[in-house]
């Protein structure tokens, strides 16, 4: 009895065996039928359409139908076709384009929202929401602000160094991390922020680059011209004409304005995100020439908000590293007494950029885009507290103190050991 117990036990699980493997046979032949049926979205634009209605389009990858072993990489799926839909809203308008479109419409590919500043204007919280509510929508896509239309951007936008789309809106806002004149913002991050009450989202600000809106003034003394561009003014001619540059500033759901490349570098000290950039700094003997620097952040920036009779007193600490890259002849830099002019020159020159840029954000703008509020929070015992503060509110009232300190690390310091 017990042997034939047994017996039947291996044949339970033989045959479970099969069911399964016959079962992933039929899951793996409909998933490869599927790829077939399906039309990727690499990036998606939101513009304001006719009668205040949205304008979606969408760029779709060209699937490469070439089977051939020797064909390039060059030659793998480097086109793709925009379509566009005047609706009511972005679900509706994706299912308005499936009726046009042979393939069905997957947006689990895409790495780019692009939105036009007429719409991010008005209000963009219910788009976000849209956007996150829809399972496809991956929340890494880069949220870009742009001064043109959406549609217009995606294209002009050709991919010179990548061969895919996906990839290019994927690593574009990578620039960040080496020149901190834009912030990369993924979807979740302006999420995030929309609903943060400490804190308010930013966006990448994106343009199209053509001659004409070119704003180079050779003529200016400003020490670093070259970081004080926005989106679309850099005298720049590539073949790619789409290039993206400052960061554009959000309170709740509205655009309430812009900041150029050195300010968002101000913006990245400050929130600790910065990992490197290069400014120019003047002489401080008071020569003509200028010299050129790496700056990076020692450490994280210290911050503290007091509230002084309920207006928010804030101090910022900023620690630099700084690394020349120039050297300018006749000058002796092994000499402590020059390195030493040179850091204090960096220091007021950075606590006056900054302190600016702070004022800026907070008179002008009346947006908390650096967090200040989760030090503000503190103070409070509960939320209802907090929220009868009315921190936002509160934000534009504040005064600040500013304190920079620098250090230059460079490999002639090696000669003086």
């Amino acid at each position: 009895m017990q042997k034939l117990y047994g017996i039947a036990i291996k044949i339970f699980v033989i045959i479970t065996i099969i069911i399964i493997l016959i079962g992933s046979g039929i899951s793996g032949s409909f998933s490869s039928e599927s790829i077939d049926k399906l039309a990727y979205v690499v990036a998606l634009a939101l513009d304001v359409g006719s009668n205040n209605n949205l304008k979606v389009t969408i760029q779709l990858a060209k699937p490469n139908n070439s089977s051939s072993e020797d064909s390039s990489s060059s030659s793998q799926s480097t086109a793709s076709t925009l379509a566009s839909v005047e609706c009511s809203s972005i679900e509706s308008g994706i299912n308005l384009l499936n009726s046009y479109i042979s393939r069905a419409i997957d947006l689990s590919h895409c790495k780019a929202i692009i939105i036009s500043e007429e719409l991010a204007v008005t209000d963009l919280s219910l788009y976000i929401y849209e956007l996150c509510d829809n399972v496809q929508v991956s929340p890494h896509a880069n949220v870009t602000i742009t001064k043109c239309t959406a549609s217009n951007y995606l294209k002009m936008s050709s991919p010179v160094l990548e061969t895919f789309s996906a990839r290019y809106y994927q690593i574009a806002p990578n620039s960040s991390k080496y020149t901190g004149y834009t912030t990369s913002v993924p979807l979740i991050d302006f999420l995030n922020s929309l609903l943060d009450t400490c804190s308010q989202p930013v966006a990448t600000l994106g343009n199209v680059n053509i001659s004409s809106s070119h704003s180079y003034d050779a003529s200016s003394n400003q020490i670093n011209k070259d970081s004080s561009y926005v989106a679309g003014e850099t005298p720049i001619t590539a073949d790619n004409h789409v290039e993206t540059m400052g960061v554009a500033v959000f309170r709740w759901g509205k655009l309430v304005g812009e900041l150029d490349g050195l300010e968002n570098i101000c913006h990245m000290m400050i929130s600790g995100k910065l990992n490197s950039c290069n400014v120019q700094i003047e002489d401080p003997e008071g020569n003509s020439e200028n010299i050129n620097v790496s700056i990076q952040l020692k450490n994280k920036p210290k911050r503290t908000v007091k509230l002084i009779n309920g207006t928010p007193f804030i101090k910022v600490d900023v620690n630099l590293s700084v690394r020349m890259l120039a050297i300018t002849p006749g000058k002796d830099y092994l000499k402590s007494e020059t390195t030493k002019k040179l850091e204090e020159k960096i220091n007021v020159y950075f606590k006056e950029l900054i302190s600016s840029y702070l004022y800026k954000i907070s008179k002008e703008f009346n947006s908390d885009i650096d967090g200040f509020g989760n030090q503000a929070i503190k103070y409070f015992l509960t939320k209802q507290e907090w929220d009868n503060y009315d921190w936002l509110n509160k934000y534009k009232d504040s005064f600040f103190e500013v304190n920079v300190s620098s250090k230059i690390r460079s490999g002639y310091s090696f000669l003086s050991i």
